[in-house]
């Protein structure tokens, strides 16, 4: 009885804590520090009861959203406008596209809205004139939830080269190691892209190393992002690429995979397994994020949005033309996509979407405490 009536306590407390903080954030200025400050409760008062208080938080704000929410949400952006076929003048003919993603069929049809499914160029900063290097576009997904939608951008795997930094603190190694958090000076001139890594290491204890040096031990059950000597990258469960570790020069891991193939995990059917971050209930939809790669390697697709179960998102990436995907991180304020425009003495980032939360100069000038992934030009 005395464990019981302590671990009501403990719940209670983290709780009233989590309440007392968003409505401070809301008070006083901005929501955008919540999550830092619930980790550091969670610190205190362990993983169990701040799951619990973020689980009630979400199902809460999720089940009024499905009770309020009317009519279709508008889109993440609108589709570049086509020059009017009635000018006199002349229309410039748009570069030769060497990548170009496929186009994607909405996987709901009655929540479709403008410019849903059509992929959106990124301006190639390095050379303005040459094919795009990145593309964006946005899904709903969720035949149940209208408001819910996934942003995914698709990026030029040959042209382009994916990295992985370890956090100041995250992933807690049991080997310790310079661990500046940053991107290496030598890499910023050619920067293009940078987004969010994986969950916690008290969140499964998943694998990762980084340049050949092992911070945390593969899990055999874990899905795997591995990045090779050659450039190219791969998304496999460990016990399927594990004989590839020699040729391997960083690796991340993440809960199961959530799709293989080409096929959506089938225990993601199962609403009331918790791998993925969801509630015990099987009844949270949450902000999350992933990364697909193509089948041919071609292509890497990484994706996020609110109010997502693991399933729907699985779903989306799929349906953009990812063969392989893994989650990444969970939670409000943990996952962001940032683009740059490297100049002399003035690298500006710009970000994906404006709910994202960063902080201006994170993994360039302020060192980031959870890992985290980078694009860099060339191979």
């Amino acid at each position: 009885m005395r464990f019981y009536t302590f671990r009501i306590i403990k719940i209670e407390l983290a709780l009233i804590a989590v309440a007392l903080v968003m409505l401070t954030g809301w008070a006083v200025a901005s929501p955008n520090g919540l999550p830092q400050v619930v980790d550091g409760v969670r610190g205190v008062v362990g993983p169990e009861p701040i799951a619990f208080a973020e689980n009630t938080f979400y199902g809460v704000a999720d089940t009024i959203q499905q009770k309020t929410a009317t009519g279709n949400t508008p889109g993440f952006w609108s589709p570049p406008v086509a020059p009017a076929q009635s000018s006199n003048a002349a229309i410039p003919r748009a570069p030769q596209t060497q990548f170009a993603p496929r186009s994607i069929v909405p996987l709901v049809p009655n929540l479709v809205v403008l410019g849903e499914g059509l992929w959106v160029p990124l301006t190639n900063t390095f050379d303005p004139s040459a094919a795009p290097l990145m593309y964006k576009t946005f899904l709903h997904p969720d035949a149940t939830r209208s408001y819910t939608q996934v942003a995914i951008v698709a990026l030029d795997a040959a042209r382009l080269r994916l990295h992985v930094v370890a956090g100041t603190r995250e992933p807690a190694p049991a080997v310790r190691v310079p661990r500046p958090g940053l991107i290496p000076s030598s890499d910023v001139p050619s920067l293009v892209a940078a987004f969010n890594g994986g969950f916690k290491a008290m969140h499964g204890q998943h694998g990762m190393m980084v340049n050949g040096q092992t911070l945390l031990a593969p899990q055999p059950d874990s899905d795997t992002i591995a990045l090779y000597r050659d450039g190219s990258v791969r998304i496999a469960p460990w016990s399927v690429i594990s004989n590839t570790l020699p040729l391997m020069e960083s690796f991340r891991q993440t809960p199961a995979y959530l799709a293989r193939e080409g096929q959506i995990n089938p225990d993601l059917q199962n609403e009331r397994i918790v791998a993925w971050g969801k509630s015990v209930s099987g009844k949270i939809a949450i902000w999350r994020s992933a990364l697909g790669v193509s089948a041919d390697g071609r292509t890497l697709y990484y994706a996020a949005g609110e109010s997502l179960t693991a399933q729907t998102l699985a779903q989306a990436l799929v349906a953009a033309g990812a063969s392989d995907v893994a989650e990444l991180d969970v939670n409000w304020s943990f996952e962001r996509f940032l683009t740059y425009a490297p100049k002399t003495g003035n690298l500006t980032e710009h970000v994906l979407l404006d709910a994202m939360v960063y902080d201006p100069g994170m993994y360039v000038a302020r060192p980031a405490p959870r890992d985290f992934f980078y694009v860099t030009l060339g191979k």
